[in-house]
C-alpha cells in the first residue's frame, strides 16, 4: 500500500504498522504496475494500470523471471515499461518486461538501460563499477541471443580457462570467494546456490582472482554442475 501526494509526488508506504516515506525511484517503480483505489478523501472502484490478461501474457512469455541476462531471479519480480510512462510508453505487451526488484531499481536510477521491443531487448549497464568486471555487459546484450547462446553452451564441451594466478595470500583468496558469492547473490541466485557454484569454481581454478572466479561460477551454474 503506497500513498502518493498529488502536489509534490512524495510517496509513503505502509510497512509493519508504520507509514514510511519512500524516495522518487520507489514511487516510479510502484507506478509501473499499480492498482488504484482512489484517495484518502474519496474512495474509488479499484482499477488496474495493466490489464490482467496482458500481465499474464508477459509473465508467461518471460518465463516468470527477470529479463536481464545472467539474472535468474523469479521472486519479487516486477513489470517494467521499456519506454517509461512519462515518455509516452503504453501498457502494450511489447513495451512490458519482467525485472527483479534490484534490476528494476537500477533501471529507474539510470544505472541500467533497456531498449527494443519485448521480448527482443537490448540491455546495457551505464558506467558499470570497475570492481565487478564480470557483471558488466559491454557494450550490449540481446536478450533473445543470450538465451540461444546459453542453450548452445550446455551442449558444448567445457574448455579449460586460463591458468589462474598463483602466490595469492590466504586472506586475498577468502576475500575473493566472499565477493564472488555476494556477486552471484546480487544476480538472483539463492545464497546456498551461490555458495555451491563458487565452491565448485574454486575447485576448478584453485586460488583465482575475483573475475575468473565469478566467470567460472557462472559457467558451473549454466552447465548444471552438482
Amino acid at each position: 500500500m503506497i500513498t502518493i501526494c498529488e502536489q509534490c509526488n512524495q510517496g509513503w508506504q505502509d510497512a509493519a504498522g508504520r507509514v514510511i516515506a519512500i524516495d522518487a525511484v520507489d514511487v516510479e517503480r510502484a507506478q509501473c504496475d499499480a492498482q488504484r483505489i482512489g484517495s484518502d478523501r474519496e474512495p474509488a472502484r479499484a482499477t488496474q494500470d495493466i490489464a490482467p490478461m496482458v500481465r499474464r501474457f508477459v509473465q508467461r512469455r518471460d518465463h516468470g523471471k527477470c529479463c536481464v541476462p545472467g539474472c535468474r531471479a523469479s521472486r519479487n519480480v516486477d513489470l517494467h515499461h521499456v519506454v517509461h510512462r512519462e515518455h509516452g510508453g503504453g501498457h502494450e505487451a511489447e513495451n512490458l518486461t519482467l525485472t527483479c526488484s534490484a534490476h528494476h531499481r537500477a533501471l529507474h536510477e539510470g544505472k541500467l538501460q533497456i531498449t527494443g521491443s519485448a521480448p527482443n531487448l537490448t540491455i546495457t549497464y551505464v558506467n558499470p563499477p570497475a570492481s565487478s568486471p564480470a557483471l558488466a555487459v559491454a557494450p550490449a546484450i540481446d536478450a533473445s541471443e543470450a538465451l540461444r547462446c546459453d542453450r548452445a553452451a550446455r551442449l558444448q564441451p567445457r574448455v579449460a580457462g586460463p591458468t589462474p594466478p598463483v602466490g595469492r595470500s590466504k586472506f586475498e583468496s577468502v576475500v575473493a570467494v566472499t565477493q564472488a558469492k555476494q556477486a552471484l547473490t546480487s544476480l538472483g541466485f539463492r545464497k546456498a546456490e551461490a555458495a555451491r557454484y563458487v565452491d565448485q569454481a574454486l575447485a576448478k581454478v584453485h586460488r583465482p582472482d575475483l573475475e575468473l572466479l565469478i566467470r567460472t561460477a557462472l559457467a558451473c551454474s549454466r552447465q548444471g554442475v552438482t
